[in-house]
């Protein structure tokens, strides 16, 4: 009983319920079902504030694993009553040693390996049960490839004993092109992973966006016939990468057509020029008198200019034949190539003529 034997006539209603609801909390405590006792204590406070109901419900918290708050009720107590002020003196001295030593609590993760740091100084991997003081913690938790969480909890009674974390993955996503038309026979290796990448819908050489661990990435695209291209990227959280596949071979440049323009040009002139001279040679040579009118013989002085007007012929058909190189298109199948197998002149009263035969 908390309250003092006295004659029935001189209890009150409120004192008579707030002993019905005291008693009740006992029971209530009895049977572990602590948050409904301390409904009842405050309900019985209410009525009739008493000290001893102070102190039931402080011990009703204490038995919660409410140490914090056990320890404020019990520092509302005021009273003259020497024993029952030693009695909260001893509950508070218990309680304060209690709150001094480490209790389990337990770290619940959704996957396995998560590396926890508990106040910047303990590390432990999760899920695990750690011993840990009550009263405000700081908790770190990370894994690669998941979003790290960092948060403080406030651990006391048994309900904040056990910390659920649920890690969120991150990803990173990766779209790999190619420059040719598509995919066909194409195979890539991104890291250690090989796939054959499909084209979507719209674009038959572009694939969807995949998911790839954030982070630095290495890859391989091979094709039979042409040289294999490697790369690497980096990929971070939550961005997508696009990765190309160089496949196509480099067109070779068209030769320009004016240079054959001008070498076609020039080797006719210096042709002409040749044909000229040496034409020039022999008529000169042949119209010149050998004895003039009072019978004097001439000497002629003969200094071959045939031979460089037939060596300026060579050279022009030399040139104007390598002019062909600039017409034809190397780009295609077929193959072009010129060689010159003869040249010949013939030389004829009153000139001179030239001939050259070219195998292609």
């Amino acid at each position: 009983m908390i309250f003092l034997a006295v004659p029935a006539v001189a209890q009150t209603k409120a004192e008579i319920e707030a002993h019905r609801l005291y008693k009740e909390a006992q029971k209530a405590m009895e049977e572990k079902r602590f948050d409904d006792a301390i409904k009842l204590l405050d309900e019985a406070f209410e009525k009739f504030p008493k000290e001893q109901i102070l102190i039931k419900k402080a011990e009703a918290l204490r038995a919660k694993g409410e140490l914090l708050m056990a320890l404020e009720v019990l520092r509302k107590v005021k009273t003259e009553d020497r024993k029952i002020q030693e009695k909260v003196s001893a509950l508070i001295s218990e309680i304060a040693k209690e709150l001094n030593e480490p209790v389990d609590v337990e770290v619940r993760t959704n996957v396995d390996g998560a590396e926890l740091i508990v106040d910047q100084i303990e590390r432990y991997v999760a899920p695990c049960v750690i011993k840990i003081t009550r009263g405000v913690h700081h908790f770190e938790i990370r894994k690669q490839g998941y979003a790290p969480m960092v948060f403080e909890k406030n651990i006391g009674g048994p309900e904040t004993r056990i910390i659920e974390v649920e890690l969120q993955k991150v990803t990173a996503k990766v779209v790999v092109v190619t420059d040719l038309d598509s995919f066909d026979g194409v195979i890539v290796r991104l890291d250690s992973q090989e796939f054959v990448p499909k084209g979507t819908t719209m674009a038959s050489n572009r694939t969807e966006p995949m998911d790839i661990e954030p982070g630095t990435h290495k890859f391989l695209c091979v094709k039979q016939g042409v040289p294999s291209f490697m790369g690497e990227f980096r990929a971070l959280e939550n961005s997508t990468v696009e990765v190309m596949c160089r496949l196509r071979q480099p067109e070779k440049k068209k030769k320009p057509k004016v240079w054959g323009i001008v070498l076609a040009s020039t080797g006719g002139a210096v042709a002409v020029g040749g044909a000229a001279l040496v034409g020039w040679y022999y008529y000169y040579k042949g119209s010149r008198k050998t004895v003039d009118e009072a019978g004097n013989r001439y000497h002629f002085v003969d200094k071959h200019e045939n031979y460089v007007g037939f060596a300026l012929i060579g050279a022009g058909v030399a040139i104007g034949a390598s002019s062909l190189f600039f017409f034809i298109d190397s780009g295609g199948q077929r193959s072009f190539s010129s060689k010159l197998k003869c040249l010949a002149v013939t030389p004829f009263k009153g000139g001179a003529g030239t001939s050259a035969l070219f195998e292609f």
